[in-house]
């Protein structure tokens, strides 16, 4: 049977109130409850209560400032955790639209976006195919276009790292948001593409993780 929330309030209440009345009581029956008209008496019984009162009073006052602090901590983590969102979600959404401005300007050699020319050279390739010397050339081509390519790719990824590094739903939630945000702006294919390229460009890092290789296309 479970006992309402109310009773079990009321009755810490009256324990607490006959906690504080204890000590009162007891000096009344053994010294004799009357009120007395000596100083004497009043000091003695001042110096009953508060001897038995300070440190109650103290242990409540280090409970209050401990659940203060504790409230200020998780206000200043939320504040601070906000702040962090916000700014990661406005970094990525320059990093995004200054890639999306140069993938779509035009290529020299081979007058099309640039954009076409990543994802014709480096799109739905497996690490095995990128390891070749085909692929460095091609990435060379690529930064000599614009060489922020790679820059501004793993510039989003410093954001995803961070985005990654707290372990609590907010973050998993805008980290969720904010890969499909590239794939909104840029499209699968090119942010598969711009994978592989920093993969080349930056000598094919072991570790570095990855969210939008694809690998190879199956042959049909």
């Amino acid at each position: 049977m479970k006992i309402p929330p109310r009773l079990v309030g009321m009755a810490a209440a009256i324990g607490v109130v006959a906690l504080l009345a204890a000590p009162v009581v007891l000096y009344a029956l053994n010294f004799h409850g009357s009120i007395s008209t000596q100083h004497i008496r009043w000091a003695e019984f001042g110096a009953y209560v508060g001897g038995i009162y300070a440190p109650f009073a103290a242990f409540l006052t280090l409970l209050i400032i401990s659940g203060q602090l504790s409230s200020q901590v998780g206000f200043n983590k939320h504040q601070i955790d906000q702040s962090f969102l916000a700014n990661a979600r406005a970094d990525l959404h320059f990093y995004l639209d200054q890639l999306h401005q140069t993938l779509n300007r035009h290529e020299k050699l081979a007058n099309v976006p640039l954009g076409h020319v990543l994802v014709t050279m480096f799109s739905s390739k497996s690490h095995e195919q990128l390891r070749t010397g085909e692929h460095r050339t091609n990435a060379r081509r690529v930064t000599m276009s614009d060489d922020r390519i790679s820059a501004l790719w793993g510039a989003v990824y410093t954001i995803f790292e961070g985005l990654r590094a707290v372990d609590e739903p907010e973050y998993r939630n805008v980290l969720s948001s904010s890969k499909q945000k590239c794939i909104a702006m840029l499209g699968y294919a090119v942010c598969d593409a711009l994978d592989n390229h920093h993969y080349v460009a930056c000598d094919y890092p072991a570790e570095f993780r990855y969210e939008f290789h694809a690998g190879a296309r199956p042959e049909l």
